[in-house]
């Protein structure tokens, strides 16, 4: 349920995963738990804020933010919410993989709250280049420093895995016979990483950079 971007891949990496790694450091055993309670502490998380789309000064719908980004991720997110809101048209290949799940792509990124990570967090779920997590139906996405450093077309991928998350696809690891993070990430660019926001886009199209 994290983005990751190690090297020039496009990847994600399960909470699972990160979690194994670290019981195997000096310290591990108190890591993990450590670790383990930062991501309970994200299920469910509903800061107070307004329920809905935000709109922009111009009457665009614009990303819901709870807390302050960083100069990079707040960029991000905006250019990548674009991106992400075109991509994921319902008629789109993109937006109908959130069929199964009875959601809408776009209504579901309308009502992510984006906020950083604590400080416990940004330590424990962030390390390895992760750029993003989100808990299982939960609205709630967290955007890690790595996030700020994507292109804007990663960025806009990263979105949509973790829109799914929040939608209710589980991943390998934690439900059996989901999929794993990688299989994600391969639908998340087979389905959208040609779509036309992608190619108008400035850089490289794909999900490798």
């Amino acid at each position: 349920m994290c983005a990751a971007w190690p090297g020039a891949r496009f990847i994600t990496m399960g909470i699972k995963d990160r979690t194994a790694s670290l019981a195997g450091l000096p310290g591990g055993g108190s890591l993990l738990l450590s670790c383990l309670i930062a991501l309970l502490a994200t299920v469910g998380a509903r800061p107070s804020c307004g329920e809905g789309a935000a709109v922009d000064a111009t009457g665009a719908i614009a990303p819901r933010v709870y807390g302050r980004l960083s100069d990079g991720s707040a960029r991000n997110l905006r250019l990548g919410y674009a991106l992400a809101v075109e991509m994921m048209r319902p008629e789109s290949p993109c937006g109908a993989l959130f069929a199964p799940y009875h959601a809408v792509g776009v209504e579901k990124l309308s009502s992510t709250l984006f906020a950083p990570p604590t400080d416990r967090e940004r330590t424990c779920l962030c390390a390895g280049r992760v750029s993003a997590f989100t808990a299982v139906g939960s609205r709630v996405t967290k955007l890690c420093p790595e996030f700020g450093t994507l292109p804007p077309q990663a960025a806009a991928l990263t979105l949509v895995h973790e829109a799914l998350h929040s939608a209710g696809m589980p991943e390998g690891g934690w439900a059996p016979g989901a999929l794993t993070s990688s299989q994600i990430n391969a639908l998340v660019a087979g389905a959208c990483g040609s779509s036309p926001a992608i190619r108008g886009g400035a850089g490289h199209s794909s999900p490798v950079h």
